[in-house]
This record gives C-alpha cells, sequence and structure tokens, in this order.
C-alpha cells in the first residue's frame, strides 16, 4: 500500500469520524430540547462530588504561573542550546517563543535554517506540558498542599464523569463555531503559527502528536491551571462567606443531598462562583489571543466548561468536555490539509 492510499484511508476514517460526531450532536441537542420543554435542567442538580473550599491564595496561584512559563522557557532555551549551541541568543529567543502558547510572532529576520518545523514546535509544546504535569503537581502538593481532590479530580462515578464532559462538548461544539463563524465575519483572522507551518509542513507525525497534545496533555494542563486552581481560588475570593484557610477533610464519595445545601442557593453553585467563572473566561480567552478571534468564541466556551465545573464539582468532566472540542478542531485542520495535499 502506497503513502497516497494510506492518506485516503486516514482521510476516508476522518470522515466516518465526523459524522459520528455530527450524529452525536444532533441527538444532544434533540436530547437537551426535550428536557428543556419538559421543565428540566442540563446540569444535574446536585454535584457529583461537591467542590471543597479553596484552601490556598495568591502565592499558589503566582506559583503556578511561573511554573508553566518556566517549563515553556526551559524547555525552549534547552532545545536551542542542543540544536545550535553556538547559534546567537536571538536563535535561542526564537526557539522559546515558539515553544510558549501564547508567545508573540518571532522576528521574520530570523534565519530559516533556524526555525522550528511543525514537528520540532509541538513537540516542545507537548514536552513543556509534561514537565509542567510532572513537577508541579508534586510542587504544588508540598507547597500550597493542593491535592487531586481540592482540584475535582477523583475516581467514582468515572463514567458519569466522562457521560457529562461528552454531551457537554457536543452541546457546546456547534454553538462554539457558530460564534467563532460570527466573529470572522467581523475581523480579520490572525491565524495561529502552528497552523500555517503545518500547512506547508504536513505530516502524519505532526497530525498524531498534535492530536495527542491537543486532546490529552492541553486540557490536563489548562484546565487545572484555570478551572481546579484560579476559579476555586476566585471562587472563595468572592464568596462574602466566612471560610477557613485549613484544607478541608476528604469529602465525602456520594453526591450530596438538596437538603444539605445553603437555603436559597442551587446545590452545587456557591455564592461567588459566577463572577469567578467569567473572570476566569477572560483570562482563559486572553492566553489564546494571538489567533484573534478565536477568543471571543473561547470566552464562550470557557463560560460552558468553569459552569460545567461548578455543576458537577468534577474536574475530570471539564477535561473531557475541552478534549473532545480540541479534537474536533484538530480533526477538521488535519482532514483538511489531508484533503489539500492530496489535490497537491
Amino acid at each position: 500500500m502506497t503513502f497516497v492510499h494510506i492518506e485516503r484511508l486516514i482521510l476516508y476514517s476522518l470522515s466516518l469520524l465526523f459524522l459520528a460526531i455530527l450524529l452525536g450532536m444532533v441527538a444532544a441537542w434533540i436530547w437537551a430540547f426535550q428536557r428543556i420543554a419538559r421543565g428540566l435542567t442540563l446540569p444535574p442538580r446536585r454535584p457529583i462530588r461537591p467542590l471543597p473550599t479553596a484552601h490556598w491564595g495568591a502565592g499558589t496561584i503566582l506559583l503556578v504561573v511561573l511554573l508553566y512559563l518556566g517549563s515553556n522557557i526551559i524547555v525552549g532555551h534547552g532545545y536551542a542550546a542542543l540544536r545550535a549551541p553556538s547559534g546567537a541568543g536571538r536563535a535561542e529567543d526564537h526557539v522559546a517563543a515558539k515553544a510558549a502558547p501564547g508567545a508573540p510572532r518571532a522576528d521574520e529576520s530570523v534565519n530559516e535554517a533556524q526555525r522550528l518545523t511543525p514537528l520540532e514546535t509541538i513537540l516542545l509544546t507537548c514536552v513543556a506540558n509534561l514537565a509542567f504535569c510532572v513537577i508541579g503537581f508534586p510542587l504544588l502538593r508540598l507547597l500550597s498542599r493542593v491535592g487531586p481532590p481540592d482540584l475535582g479530580l477523583f475516581v467514582e462515578h468515572w463514567p458519569l464523569q466522562v457521560w457529562f464532559g461528552v454531551i457537554a462538548a457536543l452541546l457546546a461544539t456547534p454553538a462554539t463555531y457558530a460564534i467563532q463563524m460570527i466573529a470572522t465575519s467581523i475581523w480579520s483572522v490572525r491565524e495561529h503559527e502552528v497552523q500555517k507551518m503545518m500547512m506547508d509542513q504536513f505530516t502524519p507525525a505532526v497530525a498524531a502528536l498534535a492530536l495527542f497534545t491537543t486532546v490529552f496533555l492541553a486540557p490536563l494542563v489548562e484546565e487545572t491551571m484555570f478551572r481546579g486552581i484560579l476559579q476555586r481560588w476566585l471562587t472563595r475570593l468572592f464568596d462574602p462567606r466566612p471560610h477557613s484557610t485549613l484544607p478541608p477533610p476528604d469529602p465525602p464519595a456520594e453526591p450530596v443531598e438538596a437538603s444539605s445545601a445553603t437555603p436559597g442557593a442551587t446545590p452545587g453553585v456557591e455564592p461567588g462562583s459566577q463572577l469567578a467563572v467569567v473572570v476566569t473566561s477572560v483570562l482563559f480567552a486572553a492566553m489564546h489571543g494571538n489567533q484573534w478571534p478565536a477568543p471571543v468564541a473561547l470566552f464562550v466556551l470557557s463560560l460552558v466548561l468553569g459552569g460545567l465545573y461548578q455543576r458537577t464539582g468534577s474536574l475530570l468532566a471539564v477535561m473531557v468536555t475541552h478534549g473532545v472540542f480540541n479534537g474536533f478542531s484538530t480533526l477538521l485542520l488535519i482532514a483538511q490539509l489531508s484533503a489539500h495535499h492530496l489535490k497537491g
């Protein structure tokens, strides 16, 4: 079987996968309309597991930011030193800027030989995210006493968590794309640097690594930072009720009863959480500002992610939603690149 035949087989498989996802979106929206017509809510009335009050402060937020930026900078400069140990510092700056998501575009005068390939760019991002996970989680546990239960990561009822995440993704993805289409009709599109490189140097290895990074690593890192750490802290910050700064005991594994909720409040939704979701979404969209006007649609998607997190108490659910959305977007790009390559 030739390489062209393999590409055609991949394109055909992607087409079937897209058809299945589209049918899933239609089924999810029909289910949602039926529930609304019957007066039922879409999110669960009670969290799968109640989120404990965040006991960390601004120092932990600063630590997370430094870990994220530091992992990208160290990986970028380290690779630059290995790639061109005798090169100028300017080339190292170029590599570091490529490795860090949201970094400004590199100077066009950089020598072509020093430019990263799409595979190198995605690989550096992948390594930086892995470094954040390997180093960041133990440091958070050691310095801030922040563990998986504090963030909403637990194994109880994991099929239900995944189910909520998939349903949320099937509902949110078409709405997000509709907003993106409106935004692109108003503003000029600024393509992501990696996307432009993939258009010129598309390979199966790039496609596979891009899928792994966008579907698994990016949701793990970004949802831990934005929903698990930042949104939880902002919820406590905006909460008018008194709270303790000590780590709480492990919460029960079973969903709480409605009678245990604060009178007049929606079970699973804390006072101040709505404002925390909005502020987190603004920062989440701003991090993707180099892909304008994508932040407009990503802000709405982030509102869905933040609301789902508050209502379910599950960080896994929002990771699944984020991963399915990213996977759909990446598969769409890969299908377009494959079709373009076959025509060429």
